[in-house]
């Protein structure tokens, strides 16, 4: 408890430093991404050599379009936020031939939260293309569905599985933002670096998947990603408004009270 009082006052007095255009941006992305995912590639490799016939993979964890939905509170310098994301991809296995068919098949769903913070790296205030670089860690939630299917005349078998996992991750890179008005477009381009967790069978987080030498396969969706967003500002350049000075009060003592005020002589007679 501590700790995250800690974390939430050093938050606060960071966003109370007093600079100007304050404003909160909500955004709206989509993007595509590479995905690592070496232990289920490794995996698939396993199945193909335990098969009597010799199958082909067809997909092998391609990259894959993502989305991304941003809410951040941001000044001239820093951002701070909260960013939810969904990725996806897969893989197939598959054989064919006059006596039947064997298809194996794995698709990947992972859901990410993570905190997203931003530092500008322009200076020039009147330019409308700023650059950023961005760092966002976060928890990311993977869910392997494993679906098996071997027809051989007209007998078929077929065995679905569903694994999940979580993990910590790091999001790390630049974007280039063009302002227009209270919308901005965004590019961006970053590397995904996740800490992998063990693929358990759904409901039961006491038995995960295993390699031939019983090491535990994990999830890792690291790799690139480049993604093109869309936002809105709200309350944008509260600092540029016009602001009600405080009245200053003049100190005056009785001498020069009476050389302000005093009475204007008559003229003389000639």
């Amino acid at each position: 408890m501590k700790r995250l009082t800690i974390i939430l006052i050093g938050v606060l007095s960071v966003f109370n430093y007093p600079v100007y255009c304050q404003y909160f941006s909500i955004t709206v992305g989509a993007g595509i991404g590479t995905y690592g995912l070496g232990d289920l590639k490794k995996l698939n490799e396993d199945l193909m050599m335990g098969l009597p016939v010799t199958p082909k993979i067809v997909n092998n964890f391609p990259p894959y379009p993502f989305f991304k939905f941003t809410a951040q509170w941001e000044n001239e310098k820093l951002g701070l936020g909260l960013s939810v994301s969904h990725y996806s991809t897969g893989s197939r296995i598959h054989y064919a031939d006059y006596s039947g068919s064997i298809s194996m098949k794995q698709l990947i769903r992972s859901n990410s939260v993570g905190l997203p913070f931003s530092v500008k790296l322009t200076e020039k205030e009147e330019s409308k293309v700023k650059v950023f670089f961005q760092l966002e860690p976060g928890i990311v939630m993977t869910r392997d569905e494993l679906r098996q299917s071997m027809s051989v005349y007209e007998e078929t078998v077929k065995s679905d599985y569903t694994l999940t996992s979580s993990s910590i991750y790091a999001l790390a890179g630049f974007s280039c933002r063009y302002k227009l008005k209270a919308m901005s477009f965004m590019a961006g381009l970053g590397y995904f670096v996740d800490t992998g967790g063990k693929l358990c069978l759904d409901g039961n987080r006491e038995q995960w998947l295993t390699d031939n030498y019983n090491n535990p396969i994990k999830s890792n969706i690291s790799g690139f990603r480049f993604d093109i967003s869309v936002g809105i500002r709200f309350h944008e350049e509260l600092g540029n408004q016009v602001t009600r000075q405080p009245r200053v009060r003049q100190k005056l003592n009785f001498w020069d009270l009476m050389f302000r005020y005093q009475p204007i002589p008559a003229p003389r007679p000639f």
